[in-house]
């Protein structure tokens, strides 16, 4: 899957153009419903952050729940921590 490597967004008098670059060179474009471009491209931005401090730390929530399921199948955990922990990380998606 390709990531987003940039965004921009060109209000037009009656939707927004939201401008997509993905890291292997390809673009795209994407009308949007008028003055909601810059909410978009905010939120897609904010993820695309949160994604980046995920992998640079190696704790993405897949990889919590695997940790997770690891130390139920060993024993180190009961079932009913199992369960509260795996709440816990799939809130933080």
């Amino acid at each position: 899957m390709n990531s987003v490597e940039q965004l921009d967004v060109e209000e037009r008098k009656k939707y927004d153009l939201l401008k997509v670059v993905l890291e292997d060179g390809h673009e795209e474009q994407h009308m949007l419903p008028k003055e909601t471009g810059k909410e978009i491209s905010s939120v897609l931005t904010n993820l695309k952050t949160k994604k980046k401090r995920e992998d640079e730390r190696g704790e993405t929530p897949l990889k919590k729940l695997e940790k997770l399921s690891d130390l139920k199948e060993e024993g180190n955990i009961s079932e009913d921590e199992f369960k509260k922990k795996k709440e816990e990380v799939l809130e933080e998606v």
